[in-house]
């Protein structure tokens, strides 16, 4: 197991920082308790320059993503690369944070 803190959402901004996982392959994500209320979708990059949203089966990948909570994945969901951004959003709409967010991910 090991724990990467971050991604960084700045507040004002609906898309984090970018986080390299190093091939991390995450089953948990901790959200923080100033979580302005919204989902989680997710940018993708190989070369940590072009990012591209993760979908699954034709749709977006989204995750519920509530406060101060423990959020499960599935580790066959997750994709190999190494740089990745998550992006707030409710129903395809970018939400903004309101105070900077801190991630972290736990992982094999």
């Amino acid at each position: 197991m090991k724990i990467r803190s971050g991604p960084l959402f700045k507040a004002g901004q609906s898309v984090s920082e970018i986080i390299s996982l190093d091939q991390l392959k995450p089953y948990l994500i901790i959200s923080p308790a100033a979580w302005t209320k919204a989902n989680l979708t997710f940018l993708y990059s190989p070369d940590n320059a072009n990012f591209y949203p993760l979908h699954l089966e034709e749709r977006r990948w989204e995750v519920t993503c509530p406060a101060n909570a423990v959020i499960k994945l599935a580790l066959q969901d997750w994709p190999t690369f190494s740089f990745f951004k998550f992006v707030s959003s409710v129903g395809g709409s970018e939400v903004p944070q309101q105070q900077d967010c801190w991630f972290q991910i736990i992982g094999d």
